[in-house]
């Protein structure tokens, strides 16, 4: 009987710590503790300023902060009719973007690539770093992130880098880069 009653208490509180919880989210940098239903905020309990101390922010990460509205604005924003638009793809800073499962180059990254030969060229940087991302265990992936900065690589080439001053590297992730990522020293 009590064996019974100890599931039926374990099953009972498992429920309920799903259906409410307690987690740490991200808003605008900071570690905020929020409750949830499901997957649906509920409750704001206050920031943990400590709770990332040491964390550095990737040199990759697009994201960046931005202010909250004020009560005014957002009022006068609900006002305002509902416009329909396309969403822009996100942009990363010193990323060299392919067309879906592409390696050859487009127009915008031949024209961005020029420029940082010529910042290399005029001295500006020593070096070029190239790096992306292939899927974990897709062979395809991996033959086809090679192929991008194979031709990142020649690109510069031709347009007057030496080759031993740009390093290549590619590395296994959840998923596939959507771009080649360039970086100086």
């Amino acid at each position: 009987m009590f064996r019974y009653q100890l599931i039926n208490l374990f099953v009972f509180l498992s429920i309920s710590f799903s259906y409410t919880q307690e987690k740490v989210i991200l808003v605008n940098g900071n570690a905020t503790k929020v409750e949830l239903e499901g997957s649906k905020i509920v409750a704001i309990r206050g920031e943990l300023p400590n709770y990332m101390r040491g964390y550095i922010k990737p040199k990759s990460d697009i994201f960046k902060k931005t202010m909250p509205l004020s009560e005014r604005e957002a009022y006068q924003g609900a006002e305002s009719e509902i416009e329909t638009f396309e969403p822009l793809p996100l942009v990363a800073e010193n990323a060299l973007y392919f067309n879906e499962n592409m390696a050859t180059l487009t127009d915008n990254t031949m024209t961005a690539l020029k420029k940082y030969a010529q910042t290399v060229k005029s001295g500006e940087a020593r070096t070029v770093s190239l790096k992306a991302w292939y899927t974990l265990g897709d062979t395809s992936s991996q033959r086809l992130v090679a192929n991008r900065l194979d031709a990142c690589k020649s690109f510069l080439e031709v347009n007057g880098v030496p080759s031993n001053l740009i390093f290549t590297s590619f590395t296994a992730a959840g998923e596939l880069s959507e771009y080649v990522e360039i970086t100086f020293q």
